[in-house]
């Protein structure tokens, strides 16, 4: 019996020693197993990596700003090669550099994006675009359009007579008469200020009766024939 117990010893710890050794030699395998370690950079996610890009976009439909460090609308030069005074500056969609076009440089007689005008360029608009009948549009200091010197529309119709125009007198506009099928018509002109490209809610004794998108300028302008002629509050939100 003795016998047969020393060869089953033998048995188990050549067993346990090559369970011992192949364990080993698995783990030294491991240890030296190629690893590396990769970089991924996404342009349009709102962080800047320095390295490859010049800015970042951001991502505006998830309020994420644009990454465009200290740069501002002032570091960079119009087609005139002058310092834009203001604006807004941005990065291109693919983060190779700057985006410009909402910067502006007012007085330089170039009417920029984001301008009414700026000097005598109104970007094609007239007083007839601006809804009024003839004169010239007029451009402020700080590159608004003024339609002061504007014409304002007369209405249609009148009657035969006298050998003028009209049929009234006082205050009411030439060619009205007053129960004919094409009365005067209300209109309605706001021009103001808020937030930057933000929504401006127009109420009209209480009821919404129009929403406006403002300008990198925060300005707006509505125009509306919807009001019935008398007493009515306004409101905005």
């Amino acid at each position: 019996m003795q016998k047969y117990y020393t060869i089953l010893f033998i048995l188990l710890f050549g067993f346990v020693f090559s369970g011992i050794f192949n364990f080993g030699k698995d783990i030294q395998a491991v240890e030296f197993l190629p690893t590396y370690v990769e970089v991924q950079v996404a342009c349009g996610d709102g962080w800047w990596e320095i390295s490859t890009e010049a800015c970042d976009p951001g991502i505006p439909a998830e309020n994420i700003p644009p990454a465009i460090g200290t740069s501002t609308c002032l570091d960079f030069l119009d087609l005139f090669g002058n310092y834009f005074n203001g604006g807004t500056l941005g990065c291109q969609d693919d983060c190779s550099d700057f985006a410009t076009s909402s910067c502006y440089m007012c007085g330089n007689n170039y009417k920029e994006q984001v301008e009414e005008c700026d000097g005598a360029d109104f970007g094609g608009a007239t007083c007839i675009t601006w809804g009024f009948s003839g004169g010239s549009l007029a451009c402020t200091s700080d590159c608004r359009i003024s339609t002061a010197n504007c014409e304002i529309k007369e209405s249609e119709g009148g009657v035969s007579g006298s050998g003028r125009s009209g049929g009234g007198a006082g205050s009411i506009s030439p060619g009205y008469v007053p129960g004919a099928e094409e009365d005067l018509v209300t209109t309605v002109v706001m021009r103001g200020k808020s937030y930057p490209n933000a929504d401006v809610h127009v109420l009209v004794d209480g009821k919404v009766v129009g929403i406006i998108k403002t300008d990198n300028r925060a300005d707006f302008y509505f125009e509306t024939d919807e009001i019935t002629p008398g007493v009515a509050s306004f409101g905005f939100w």
